[in-house]
């Protein structure tokens, strides 16, 4: 099996995965040097077997492949990959230029179907928009971890009802390119623990509750 990576580790190892499925290996090579280049990490498959065995095992986000006719295979593949990978975003070259082919490419799921020989600003723009959007979502799963992670005992401010109304507000707001500034109220008479969160009771935490629709999210 192929599964080779043509850039090399340390400073590199933040780069995006990309699986590039090419038959032939010089325009494995070719593409390999064109991913680097624009600071991804390229992993090579020289088949559709050896596509999915990589693609379960390594840490790949995006699939370039090359559609060898003007059959189905490379749509097959995509929904292989698919299937193998969820999440997993698909650019499939193809030699066959038709609208229909094209339209079954979408519907297999892969995000662009570019004919071949590759039109290579159009592919470096598909791939930054791809890259971006891993980013975010991995961006987006990392806050959901950490929200939801065990804050502490009963009562402590990371599980309270306010705490889980401020991290509810940064979910909903992390795909957003501008900043964000989230501002609330603390009720009068409350003690120095009570604005920790610590010792809350039931009663405390409901009362609290009903001062989140107040809470502003403003951009910046």
């Amino acid at each position: 099996m192929t599964g080779r990576s043509k850039s090399t580790r340390g400073k590199n190892e933040q780069r995006t995965g990309v699986l590039v499925v090419d038959a032939f290996e010089k325009d494995r090579e070719v593409m390999g040097r064109f991913l680097s280049s624009w600071e991804f990490e390229p992993v090579e498959a020289s088949n559709a077997r050896e596509a999915l065995e990589i693609a379960s095992h390594q840490a790949v986000s995006i699939a370039v492949i090359s559609d060898p006719g003007r059959g189905t295979q490379g749509m097959e593949l995509v929904r292989a990959l698919r299937q193998a990978r969820p999440g997993l975003e698909t650019i499939l070259l193809a030699a066959d230029p038709s609208a229909t082919y094209a339209t079954d490419a979408f519907r297999a799921g892969a995000y662009d179907c570019l004919t071949r020989p590759v039109d290579f600003k159009q592919l470096s723009r598909d791939l930054s928009t791809l890259r971006e959007a891993v980013r975010r979502r991995l961006e987006s799963k990392a806050w959901e971890a950490a929200a939801g992670a065990d804050a502490g005992l009963e009562g402590m401010a990371g599980i309270s009802a306010p705490m889980q109304a401020v991290f509810a507000s940064i979910r909903r707001f992390a795909m957003e390119d501008s900043p964000v500034l989230i501002t609330g109220l603390i009720t009068k008479g409350e003690s120095s623990a009570e604005r920790a969160g610590i010792g809350t009771t039931a009663r405390k935490a409901k009362n609290s509750a009903r001062e989140i629709p107040r809470t502003t999210a403003s951009r910046g």
